[in-house]
């Protein structure tokens, strides 16, 4: 019986060692998801999952980015009175669109997005419009995956 009780208690610890090492197996491989995780490393490349947070010199939030495993996802973009100015959500498959404001709230810049899968990252792709201060469009600058093709004066 003494030997037989032995051999149990093996069996025990190993499936107890196996199933622990299971847990922490899918801990390390979806840590990124886990709300709370999000950090930019020294390269500027994010990780994790939660929100970055800027704000206008006066104190005031300015802007909220978004991310979901290191992948942006949505920026929300709001008055000094603390009003929702803009939504702008980003998707991988459908990129998404940037935007900066002046300070009363008209658009300075809107910038379309493209997601690169190899690079895990968005890049500005398409037509990006720069607005004058009454709201006409002043120039117009093609990008593709990040890089300057074309410059436009007033279209």
């Amino acid at each position: 019986m003494p030997v037989d009780h032995r051999r149990r208690l093996r069996v025990s610890i190993f499936l107890t060692a196996i199933i622990l090492l299971c847990i922490l197996f899918a801990v390390w491989n979806t840590w990124q998801y886990v709300p709370g995780t999000y950090f930019v490393d020294n390269n500027g490349h994010a990780y994790g999952t939660g929100r970055e947070l800027y704000f206008y010199d006066s104190g005031e939030l300015r802007l909220v980015e978004e991310y979901q495993a290191g992948i942006l996802t949505n920026q929300i973009y709001y008055q000094r009175d603390g009003e929702v100015l803009m939504t702008s959500p980003f998707d991988v498959q459908k990129g998404g669109v940037g935007y900066t404001f002046r300070e009363d709230g008209s658009i300075r810049t809107k910038v379309p997005y493209r997601f690169i899968p190899e690079k895990k990252e968005y890049f500005a792709h398409g037509n990006a419009e720069y607005y004058a201060e009454d709201g006409t469009v002043e120039k117009v600058v093609e990008f593709q995956n990040g890089v300057e093709i074309k410059r436009t004066a007033e279209p």
